[in-house]
């Protein structure tokens, strides 16, 4: 993190998570919204060339531009309605929603309650969810 940003636009990402990825028991559950389906959408994606290289996310310029929560209100239907604070939360979720997106392929990620066992386990739809 640059030494120099604003201790208010810094991702909170460990808290952030932990507001939408719930761990109980053995399982975890994540709410994958349509918020995150279409960040992950515009995510900018590159080759990492170091040691082996892998596909990876500019993270400077995750939605294409070095203003990441100008770029997120930009994508959002109500960009008004948004904190700076509300933004990072979803932006560091973004992890987790990944995840779940590539866990799924070649099937499309749909919104809605998923779960898994901790620690590496196939995360799921849970039918049962509803929408948070």
């Amino acid at each position: 993190m640059d030494v120099g940003q604003p201790t208010s636009r810094r991702p909170r990402s460990l808290r952030a998570i932990a507001a939408n990825r719930l761990l109980e028991g053995d399982a975890e559950t994540f709410w994958l919204t349509e918020i995150h389906l279409r960040l992950a959408r515009e995510m900018h994606v590159s080759w990492d060339g170091t040691e082996f290289g892998a596909p990876a996310i500019d993270p400077k310029r995750p939605y294409g531009n070095g203003d990441v929560l100008g770029d997120m209100r930009e994508m959002m239907s109500e960009p008004d309605t948004w904190s700076d604070d509300g933004l990072w939360e979803i932006h560091s979720e973004m992890q987790t929603a990944i995840q779940i997106i590539l866990n799924l392929a070649p099937k499309p990620a749909l919104p809605g309650l998923y779960q898994r066992k901790k620690y590496g386990g196939t995360w799921a739809l849970d039918s049962l969810g509803g929408s948070p």
